[in-house]
């Protein structure tokens, strides 16, 4: 079977039998895996141990969940930003070296680690999947060619497993060219939004990045003061005030810095696109941009720029698109972002959810 993959920044492809999800709904568990995705310590984890090592914390850290995954119970293919169009095969005959998986009930469940980390403890969310399919139930040896090809045969079970992680990197040159602009887009970001906090002295309850057809991303934002006169100016009537507060594209902080700021992302993102043909500009290289303008803001928010505790509560961020993509995407995006709240279960009644994009369906 095809299938496309599509994963975020520090990021992963997991096969679990769904059985497995239980013992895997577990806070140590999925602590483990989290910091088993960072494999160079470039996420906020590592502030949680400061002067430390990252490669003693990670082997340390992991050593759960590495477990978990050495009794056959799941296996996790560490990757970082990858789009691709990739193949599951049964092959008659499968020799070492290989992978083992456990599939007492037959459920093959194949996600991103991303998405299992972040629904998992949320037993009402819908897990978007990257497939499943049903086999017999038993142990198969798994093995790949990169992420591209993976092929699987059903077994006795083995006397020992010997590694069921793999980290995949397809292109150094091309990670070095990500993790440059996610920076661009950290810097340019950040100076816009403290440059509007800065020069307005007014009270924000809503920062976005937002990403349209031009392929290039600009910020937009919404202080209390502005909704205020924007509301009176623009006569907006009361039974659209609620939609209005969160409309980014007519806020009028919209592309506010682009000129000031965003030069050397617009070099960046040109450079890119020079090397692309119209179809992975539009396909893979979009949404390889939205998801680092993702991990964009999740730095920012790290460093305080968007407040912490109780101040942080106050605020929504995201990353948009315009128009808005009507697949519950931006919905999503602002789970991952944001700390539950009033104020962010007020902003996602504006979003299409993943189940009203299914029910169009």
């Amino acid at each position: 079977m095809k299938y496309t993959l599509d994963c975020d920044i520090l990021d992963g492809l997991v096969f679990i039998d769904q059985s497995y999800l239980s013992e895997l709904h577990d806070d140590d568990l999925l602590y483990a895996m989290d910091i088993l995705l960072d494999t160079s310590g470039t996420s906020e984890l590592i502030f949680d141990f400061p002067n430390e090592d990252w490669d003693t914390v990670r082997q340390r850290e992991t050593e759960q969940i590495r477990e978990f995954c050495g009794q056959g119970k799941m296996i996790v293919w560490l990757l970082d930003s990858v789009v691709r169009e990739c193949e599951f095969t049964k092959s008659n005959e499968i020799t070492a070296p290989c992978k083992w998986l456990h599939l007492p009930t037959g459920k093959l469940l194949a996600v991103t680690a991303s998405e299992l980390i972040q629904c998992l403890p949320y037993p009402d969310s819908e897990m978007e999947i990257v497939f499943e399919l049903s086999l017999e139930a038993g142990w198969y040896a798994i093995q790949n060619e990169g992420i591209d090809h993976i092929m699987y045969c059903k077994k006795q079970q083995p006397a020992s497993i010997l590694s069921n992680i793999q980290e995949i990197s397809y292109d150094m040159a091309m990670k070095k060219g990500n993790e440059e602009l996610i920076e661009a887009f950290v810097k340019a970001a950040g100076a816009a939004f403290s440059s509007l906090k800065e020069t307005t002295k007014e009270h924000f309850y809503f920062y976005t990045f937002v990403f349209d057809e031009g392929l290039h991303p600009y910020i937009s934002a919404w202080s209390y003061e502005a909704l205020e006169k924007s509301i009176l100016e623009q006569q907006i009537p009361d039974d659209e005030k609620s939609w209005w507060k969160w409309n980014s594209a007519d806020s009028p902080y919209a592309v506010y810095g682009y000129d000031e700021f965003f030069g050397e992302v617009s070099e960046l993102l040109d450079k890119r696109a020079s090397e692309l043909t119209d179809d992975e500009l539009y396909e893979s290289e979009w949404v390889a941009r939205i998801n680092f303008m993702e991990e964009a803001m999740k730095r920012l928010d790290a460093s305080g720029l968007f407040g912490t505790g109780k101040e942080r509560e106050c605020v929504v961020i995201n990353v948009e698109q315009a128009p808005p993509d009507d697949n519950g995407a931006e919905y999503n995006r602002a789970l991952r972002l944001n700390p539950s709240s009033v104020l962010l279960s007020e902003y996602l009644e504006t979003c299409e959810s993943p189940e009203d994009s299914q029910a169009l369906l």
